[in-house]
């Protein structure tokens, strides 16, 4: 075929153009293609530092402990995580996930800024909920009592034994429950507002004033720690294993 010859019949103008276009486009595509693995390679080390490289998929897991090594901060406290949405135990709790999963600060950082969000969200949620609750609540006592202005002080005057904390976290509970409220009211205005007769058993003790009773008697610590033998040696330290697990327990839920 001579290019240079207008009339040479084997020049297939037409078949010339797809091939122009066929070629133009094969080249888009592997441009296209390679842009977007650099796109991908980018996003997969984006949270790793300069040097470190993701382990495959299936790659072992000492592997990918390795890396998360890398990451993490050495020691829980270098999170430097505030909050005051959460509690202590529960920030330590969530931190110590956080470093097991290999979150780096930055990531710990946005992982509790999205749980506060959910959790005040949440919050209002349900503080919305329960105020029309209690708005239903009060229209439906409205229709049970002449005055329940006057229904609430006498069940105020019935429970007046109770520290004020008590009663108000009772009336809180009581405000979102229409049929236990309405019975409570009714009972109160029964017996005319007369105090609640109080308890006369023992208060009860926490495990660690438990610990401390038993170590304030004489025979029991002189077989818990000197009489092996003794009979009874067996049930005091078991007695005593439990209620400082017990007294663990607690602590930990305070």
């Amino acid at each position: 075929m001579d290019i240079n010859n207008e009339n040479d019949s084997s020049l297939n103008t037409e078949q010339l153009g797809e091939d122009i276009l066929d070629f133009k486009e094969k080249e888009e595509l592997e441009n296209k293609s390679k842009e977007l693995d650099d796109i991908e390679e980018s996003k997969e080390q984006i949270d790793a530092p300069e040097g470190i490289n993701i382990p495959a998929d299936d790659a072992p897991d000492e592997q990918w402990e390795d890396y998360y090594n890398k990451l993490r901060p050495k020691e829980l406290k270098d999170y430097e995580i505030k909050n005051d949405s959460f509690n202590e135990s529960t920030i330590d709790q969530l931190t110590n996930v956080a470093h097991k999963i290999g979150l780096t600060k930055r990531q710990a950082h946005k992982f509790f800024a999205e749980l506060t969000n959910y959790y005040v969200q949440s919050k209002e949620t349900q503080m919305e909920m329960y105020k029309n609750v209690v708005t239903k609540t009060e229209a439906q006592l409205a229709k049970d009592f002449k005055d329940p202005e006057k229904a609430e002080k006498i069940f105020n005057s019935y429970f007046s034994d109770l520290p004020k904390e008590e009663l108000s976290r009772l009336n809180g509970f009581l405000a979102g429950n229409y049929n236990l409220k309405k019975y409570m009211l009714k009972y109160a205005s029964s017996r005319k507002g007369t105090p609640f007769p109080q308890s006369t058993a023992e208060p009860k003790l926490t495990a660690e004033e438990k610990i401390a009773k038993l170590k304030s008697d004489p025979n029991f610590v002189k077989v818990y720690r000197k009489e092996y033998n003794h009979p009874d040696h067996d049930k005091y330290e078991k007695q005593m294993h439990e209620l400082i697990r017990q007294a663990e327990i607690e602590k930990y839920k305070q």
